[in-house]
């Protein structure tokens, strides 16, 4: 089974990054004061600072629409992973459990929650994860895996 990233969730992602973009790029060109809890910044300034980091976040989603970056492949050998072209193989017999992980994103009263699918090696009890679901909600991509390593495991 093979399993690859949401393209509709990395378009999105593109689309409000390119949004973004032309916000700063705006912001670039006019005489704006931004304050912010106490913090004041120039909008030419934070025009800038919204262009560099959503240009990595575009460098980033086109990179993993790109065909064959990204995959996860569930087979009786185990997981084998790849993203944005490196490639990781996890066997069955060394994967000790699978458990889904809570992320808190946020400071404060804008926090918001993230889960992803973690699992622990024998080997060195350490915690590996997917960081997307692979157009799988977690839960579900959690029962497709356990199943998998209770049939070849």
């Amino acid at each position: 089974m093979t399993l690859c990233p949401s393209k509709i969730y990395w378009a999105l992602t593109l689309l409000v990054s390119i949004g973004c973009i032309a916000l700063g790029i705006y912001l670039i060109g006019g005489d704006e004061i931004l304050t912010f809890r106490g913090v004041t910044i120039t909008g030419t300034l934070f025009g800038q600072i919204l262009c560099v980091i959503f240009s990595l976040v575009i460098f980033w989603s086109v990179l993993t629409l790109w065909p064959g970056s990204s995959w996860v492949k569930i087979g009786p050998d185990g997981i084998r992973h790849q993203v944005i072209f490196r490639k990781f193989h996890y066997r069955w017999s060394d994967i000790n459990r699978f458990e889904i992980m809570t992320v808190q994103i946020g400071p404060g009263k804008t926090k918001s929650k993230a889960k992803f699918l973690s699992f622990w090696m024998k080997t060195d009890d350490q915690m590996r994860s997917l960081g997307e679901g692979y157009g799988k909600k977690p839960e579900e991509l959690l029962e497709i895996l356990e199943s998998y390593r209770n049939r070849y495991g």
